[in-house]
């Protein structure tokens, strides 16, 4: 199962980086396709600074350019679209509600910077925390699989492959990494294809005992 859904999710894993510039190949954020329209969604964090057109890393190693939409800083939410027409590979949203501690999960992005003939690595590992629903706030889901620099807006999967959040940050503890339930990213859906902004500074990840529950 696991074989089979980082296949998945590594099929609509991309790379984020500026137009100009060399900023693709040192790992700016990653990214993850979500419709076949071309539908890309990674973490405000990685795009609030761009203007313009964005560059994407394809996962056979092309560049192609996505437009951004809008984005949220507070949840640290983000969206892109791609350029070209598609039908393009994506990983379906999944319920990050649904979710227990102890859980299966993959995750994946460019870490380190783009790797010639390397594919974004993929790290298997288990929720350690989960926010409930009604309580969503910016830290909602918690996993070991660690992220790394670059890693910043890719997919967290469940053996399923599908999509139940999106990196985002590390605790000093390697063990606690972040991501944002993609319930967060469903309830901002509309505004956020529409190019609404929130623009701020987002609240630093906390372990407060309302966003752990102990295995």
């Amino acid at each position: 199962r696991s074989v089979a859904a980082a296949a998945r999710m590594l099929s609509a894993t991309v790379g984020l980086g500026s137009i100009d510039g060399p900023s693709v190949a040192s790992g700016v954020a990653s990214g993850v396709i979500v419709s076949p329209d071309g539908l890309i969604l990674t973490v405000a964090h990685a795009i609030e600074s761009f203007e313009g057109d964005v560059a994407v890393l394809l996962p056979d190693g092309r560049m192609t350019r996505a437009r951004r939409l809008g984005y949220d800083a507070a949840v640290d939410t983000g969206m892109l679209r791609l350029v070209e027409p598609g039908p393009w590979p994506f990983v379906e949203p999944g319920n990050s509600t649904l979710l227990e501690v102890g859980a299966w999960c993959l995750a994946a992005g460019h870490s380190d910077g783009i790797v010639a003939d390397r594919a974004a690595p993929v790290r298997l590992g288990r929720l350690r925390g989960v926010l409930r629903d009604g309580r969503f706030q910016r830290i909602g889901l918690v996993s070991d699989a660690t992220l790394q620099p670059g890693d910043s807006g890719g997919p967290l999967v469940d053996l399923d492959g599908r999509l139940v959040g999106i990196g985002m940050s590390i605790s000093t503890d390697r063990r606690d990494n972040f991501s944002v339930p993609i319930e967060v990213f469903k309830r901002r859906w509309d505004a956020l294809v529409a190019g609404a902004v929130v623009p701020g500074e987002s609240a630093e990840p906390t372990m407060d005992s309302d966003l752990r529950e102990e295995s």
